[in-house]
């Protein structure tokens, strides 16, 4: 049996109970081989803090380990960590949400079908910006008598 197939089974509870921790340490081990799959699971681990404290950090480094080894999966939580402002900042001079959509459109490209929702949340979320804007300049242009 492979290293992944254990430490999802153990998280899983096949043949006992459910094992986090052990199951974390196997996830994590695989990844180091390069398994994309296992990298995106030590990403999920990191978030939800599940056989290891929580931390965004690693997290978003687990899921771009894994989307950049073309797992589609990984680019649509990459691009969500993104949007939500969850993952560390982007290089200088991008703004989260194209960090996003950058992620997302690779993902499109790799034939998610979810990309498309988080395209659409990154128009949405431009637009707002956009308003908001907007709104901030017609307040300066006011004048108090």
């Amino acid at each position: 049996m492979s290293t992944y197939t254990l430490a999802t089974w153990l998280c899983q509870g096949r043949g006992g109970e459910e094992d986090w921790d052990r199951g974390f340490e196997l996830h994590r081990q695989a990844a180091g081989m390069g398994m994309p799959q296992a990298m995106y699971n030590t990403a999920t681990h990191f978030f939800a803090g599940r056989g290891v404290v929580q931390d965004m950090v690693q997290a978003a480094h687990w899921f771009q380990q894994a989307a950049e080894a073309g797992f589609s999966k990984a680019m649509i939580n990459l691009g969500n960590m993104h949007l939500e402002g969850l993952a560390p900042a982007p290089p200088v001079g991008v703004a989260p949400v194209d960090e996003a959509r950058r992620w997302f459109e690779r993902a499109a490209m790799a034939g998610d079908s979810a990309a498309a929702e988080g395209l659409a949340k990154c128009d949405a979320a431009l637009a707002t910006a956009t308003e908001k804007e907007k709104a901030e300049e017609g307040e300066k242009g006011k004048t108090i008598n």
